[in-house]
């Protein structure tokens, strides 16, 4: 079966190493033949390492005439359907859960004209809304070759000796980083310490973010202490993902299936910090406080023994393109 996959792999960004991860497992089924085409999302491009990058080559430099499927994995508005081959599978990546009303078309659109692929409980609860019922779970375990191990970490100087909660943003502090920062400055922990790993955020965020930080020990009145609350500057590359989840101890999960992924794969302990679930602290033992409220949320933590992506989607495909 000759099978062409579409997606940012080469790019530098979160979708970008999901995509690439999702690549490589599909690379790893030997019964398929792979041919792989990039869409670029970001300006950036990934700096493969140099076994990695030739095995990406020979499947972008491998030719074929015609496709029995075309698997596409990157932004929900860059989806396109083909009517020249047979069989399409989409696994868009889409983050909000009520989207405008051209998102909504293109979903139910697409749903009508091959299988569409979801990854966590955000994308479940979309196509619920939507009333599309033909969703399939996708298991989208983190490749070996991603894996590299590293005994970098990150040096956080006087805060090295302190438990410490993590988490990874993107530019900025949003809503839901606020209020974890503000629970956690309100319990004025002496043995623990909250590090916010962010990635592309330039000097003026930052002062900014520092700023809010001060504000909330300010408002708690918490005077005479060193902030327990660390931003951490920080690149999005292989070398810097895996040294942020060396350094941390208890990941706090938000939205993001790589960093998820990889905190599972590092073995650490994980809370989840959803819209639906509220975090309880709990003074004595903040490892305590990610348990979930919430039964919807479970199979992001769930111990369910999925099939793992190379099965699951070679069972996807097999029983699609018959």
């Amino acid at each position: 079966m000759n099978i062409l996959y579409i997606g940012p792999y080469r790019s530098l960004s979160i979708d970008g190493y999901l995509s690439l991860n999702l690549l490589l497992n599909l690379k790893d089924l030997k019964q398929y033949t792979v041919t792989a085409r990039p869409i670029f999302i970001s300006n950036r491009v990934n700096n493969l390492a140099s076994k990695l990058n030739d095995t990406i080559l020979s499947m972008e430099n491998h030719q074929s005439k015609s496709f029995d499927l075309l698997i596409q994995n990157t932004e929900i508005n860059t989806i396109s359907y083909n009517s020249k081959i047979p069989y399409h599978i989409f696994f868009p990546n889409y983050k909000d859960i009520i989207p405008d009303d051209s998102i909504s078309q293109k979903y139910i659109f697409l749903s009508n004209r091959g299988l569409l692929l979801y990854s966590n409980n955000i994308h479940k609860k979309l196509l619920e809304y939507l009333n599309i019922d033909n969703g399939l779970f996708l298991n989208n375990n983190i490749n070996n070759k991603l894996l590299s191990p590293t005994n970098n970490i990150f040096n956080l100087g006087i805060y090295n000796r302190y438990k410490k909660y993590y988490t990874i943003i993107q530019s900025n502090i949003d809503y839901d980083t606020k209020k974890i920062i503000v629970d956690f400055i309100k319990l004025n922990q002496e043995n623990n310490c909250l590090v916010l790993f962010i990635q592309d955020i330039d000097q003026e965020m930052l002062n900014k973010c520092n700023e809010y930080i001060k504000s909330v020990y300010k408002k708690f009145e918490i005077n005479n202490t060193i902030s327990k609350v660390i931003i951490v500057p920080t690149l999005l590359n292989e070398t810097s993902i895996r040294s942020i989840h060396n350094t941390g101890d208890i990941y706090i999960h938000k939205d993001n299936d790589l960093h998820l992924m990889l905190a599972k794969e590092y073995g650490k302990h994980i809370v989840l910090n959803t819209s639906n679930v509220t975090i309880q602290w709990d003074q004595n033992d903040l490892h305590k406080y990610g348990k979930l409220k919430n039964t919807q949320d479970i199979d992001l933590l769930s111990e369910k023994k999925y099939p793992s992506l190379k099965n699951n989607l070679s069972e996807i495909i097999d029983a699609y393109v018959k």
